[in-house]
């Protein structure tokens, strides 16, 4: 996965990258994240070396804000014969979608706390950040530079 993130540029200014474990989410989150941001620059499914991640953060390799939403907070509402799909093959309240939350915001990272909140932050988070460092240098020379490339 770092590979990737250096690989599609997922540190350059300007440029929202996401990651979502699994592929059957990736329609869900272009919409969202394509609704406040200036487009997605790459999305791509891989499994989550969060170690990797957590320690590139940490040293600041990665500089951006990361947001993270472990979906599945609601299983806790159901007995457990009823749960299903990822969220229910949690065999452990520290496997629960809500541990995984709370242990990635405890790093730093951006957590909303529903995912009916999840557009709100990401609006905020590409919002606070600073624009690219960008000085034009167009130049409007007229002359024998027009005739140097033939123009």
């Amino acid at each position: 996965m770092m590979g990737n993130v250096v690989t599609f540029k997922f540190y350059r200014s300007g440029s929202a990258g996401y990651i979502p474990r699994y592929s059957d989410i990736f329609n869900k989150l272009d919409n969202i994240v394509l609704l406040v941001t200036n487009g997605i620059y790459e999305s791509v499914a891989v499994v989550f070396e969060k170690d990797r991640v957590v320690d590139a953060f940490n040293k600041g390799i990665i500089p951006k804000p990361i947001i993270v939403q472990a979906i599945g907070t609601c299983t806790r509402m159901f007995a457990p014969e009823v749960r299903f799909g990822r969220a229910g093959l949690a065999s452990s309240d520290t496997e629960s979608a809500d541990a995984k939350n709370m242990a990635t915001s405890d790093i730093g990272f951006i957590v909303p706390d529903t995912f009916e909140e999840l557009l709100q932050v990401l609006k905020e988070a590409y919002g606070s950040r600073q624009p690219a460092a960008f000085i034009p240098t167009f130049s409007v020379e007229r002359g024998w530079w027009l005739e140097a490339v033939g123009r």
